[in-house]
């Protein structure tokens, strides 16, 4: 059994951005932040321009926590510092903000 670990590309500087990645097919991802409450959100929607799926991005979580139709991404997407792998940083309550997407990076684990 093999895992591999990618990033999806992802910079504060660019927000809001939409950007097509491709699994078994291709979505498209738009991110944008919530000024309001200093957050980063997800919408995930097909080639169609139809809107499958819309979520927080939250630090060690997976991205897509639920069963949708027709979102057909089985890889575990997370937004995660690889740094904190190795230190004692209490991660439990970490929030995934513009001012941390220097670090924190949206990993693919597949």
């Amino acid at each position: 059994m093999s895992i591999t670990l990618e990033f999806l590309p992802l910079d504060e500087s660019e927000l809001p951005v939409e950007k097509i990645f491709t699994f078994d097919k291709q979505y498209v991802f738009r991110f944008r932040k919530n000024e309001s409450h200093d957050r980063i959100y997800c919408e995930i929607r097909d080639t169609d321009d139809n809107i499958l799926y819309t979520t927080r991005l939250t630090y060690g979580a997976n991205l897509i926590h639920a069963i949708v139709k027709n979102l057909d991404i089985d890889d575990f997407i997370t937004p995660f510092d690889i740094d904190d792998l190795v230190t004692d940083n209490e991660i439990d309550d970490m929030e995934v903000t513009p001012e941390n997407l220097d670090r924190i990076k949206l990993y693919v684990i597949a």
